[in-house]
């Protein structure tokens, strides 16, 4: 399964590696623009400053999941994930 942790800070890759050693770990932000390099992708785990919409999940066609390490998540298009059956979700409180 191709895991990739989006904007990921340098204070959790430890933490990150250790849980998830098979995973991908990326500094930057998940765009339309970037996407396509992570075609692989079936999980991804952002936070608030990848903006999730159409034209990013259509660069993306293995996506099953998306967990945002947020509360919120207005910055993804839960409708288009829906239409796709992505799964999404975020941190409760």
């Amino acid at each position: 399964m191709g895991i990739t942790f989006f904007e990921v800070q340098e204070w959790e890759r430890d933490l990150l590696r250790l849980a998830f050693p098979h995973a991908q770990l990326v500094s930057d932000k998940l765009t339309a623009e970037n996407a396509q390099q992570y075609s692989d992708t079936e999980v991804a785990s952002c936070f608030i400053y990848s903006v999730i919409d159409e034209k990013t999940i259509s660069a993306l066609p293995n996506l099953k999941y998306i967990i945002t390490r947020s509360t919120g998540f207005d910055h993804i298009d839960t409708k288009a994930c829906a239409s796709r059956k992505i799964v999404v979700s975020n941190v409760p409180e």
